[in-house]
């Protein structure tokens, strides 16, 4: 059996008006069913899902890189979540209608009482035709996150704090005096000339780490 997304017709509607100048199609959520038991072929008509089983909000959304007129949508069921099978997944719009439903591998969710908890990852990915009349939203207080989301933010993070240091290690090279807590040359030179003519100090010498 092949699988597949479909756009509905409340769906289509949205990205005409979308593309004819009115707001853009704003994806917010996505709607999990059990099929009501059996495998389900997707139906333009459709205004939900057969079964549904559960409901969240979408984890990441994004223009496909290897294809701008792709959309990416992923979502994640945490592992406290089960006790279902998914055999439908449904993408819902910020005004709680259907936009698309999807046929999906027969796959049961278990729960942590199961003690056979797990996550459960699904990513859908679409043809729009026009990738720009989609709202690239999500929510920001969700506290989860793809695999790929992480990674991508962590090399951001990376390259930039390596060139932060490499522009505070240029910068601290390039100060005339940047450790005034140090003794210089001359008035080293001077204090142990003093040492060495028996000359009385009162001073102790502190040192500070730094470059």
């Amino acid at each position: 059996m092949s699988f597949s997304v479909l756009i509905t017709t409340y769906g289509l509607a949205a990205l005409a008006a979308a593309q004819a100048g009115g707001a853009a199609v704003a994806i917010s959520e996505m709607a999990f069913g059990d099929g009501d038991g059996f495998a389900i072929t997707p139906d333009a008509a459709q205004t939900a899902l057969t079964n549904e089983v559960h409901r969240r909000a979408i984890n990441d959304i994004s223009v496909d890189a290897n294809d701008l007129s792709r959309v990416v949508i992923n979502c994640v069921i945490p592992q406290d979540i089960g006790g279902f099978s998914v055999r439908e997944v449904g993408l819902i719009l910020n005004d709680g209608t259907l936009f698309a439903v999807a046929s999906y591998p027969e796959t049961y969710k278990p729960t942590l009482a199961e003690s056979a908890g797990r996550e459960l990852y699904v990513k859908l990915i679409m043809s729009l035709g026009n990738a720009t009349n989609v709202l690239l939203e999500i929510d920001a207080t969700m506290v989860m996150a793809t695999v790929d989301y992480v990674n991508q933010a962590n090399d951001a993070l990376a390259q930039a704090t390596t060139q932060e240091i490499a522009a505070s290690i240029l910068a601290h090279k390039e100060e005339t005096d940047p450790h005034p807590e140090y003794l210089k040359q001359e008035e080293s030179d001077m204090l142990y000339a003093d040492i060495a003519h028996g000359h009385s100090l009162n001073a102790r010498i502190y040192f500070i780490g730094g470059f």
